[in-house]
């Protein structure tokens, strides 16, 4: 696997002019953390993923146990 650098903010690395990239588990726990702290409609790519932390009924619908499933 190869993806992007990212920093600890989320931005892209650049040195020198060029992307930085970076490979095999670097870039999959990269992937796995981006993928976790997701929220509802923040990928541009398809807005139905993530979780809906801002959704009121959230916190009504089975607290933690609820929350873990949706994060599964």
């Amino acid at each position: 696997m190869k993806t992007l650098q990212l920093d600890q903010f989320n931005n892209i690395i650049i040195e020198n002019g060029n992307l930085c990239f970076i490979e095999g588990l670097p870039a999959v726990a990269q992937n796995i953390k981006n993928s976790i702290s997701l929220v509802r409609q923040e990928n541009p790519f398809n807005i139905k993923d993530g979780i809906d932390y801002f959704n009121p009924s959230l916190n009504k619908m089975g607290g933690i146990a609820f929350i873990s499933s949706q994060i599964k």
